[in-house]
């Protein structure tokens, strides 16, 4: 089993993704519950942010009119990185 960048393993072989199916599931899944938490589950698998990159946004993240949310990262373990 590789190790690449692009892995869907780490280098000590636990997972680190979903696969394209279980991704699907998850969305599919999402739609039985409430809207809010429908909501979270869908801006995680769409946009690849981490839970904790995703509760700290705030309404000034997301631009309604361009459709986009600005998410900073914590991935670069250094502020200010979008």
């Amino acid at each position: 089993m590789g190790y690449g960048a692009h892995s869907l393993w780490n280098n000590t072989g636990q997972r680190l993704y979903l696969t394209p199916k279980e991704r699907l599931h998850f969305l599919k899944t999402a739609q039985t519950f409430p809207p809010e938490w429908r909501t979270f589950a869908e801006l995680l698998t769409l946009t690849g942010c981490r839970i904790s990159e995703a509760l700290a946004l705030k309404p000034i993240n997301f631009d309604y009119s361009d459709n986009r949310v600005a998410i900073e990262t914590l991935k670069q373990r250094r502020t200010g990185v979008w």
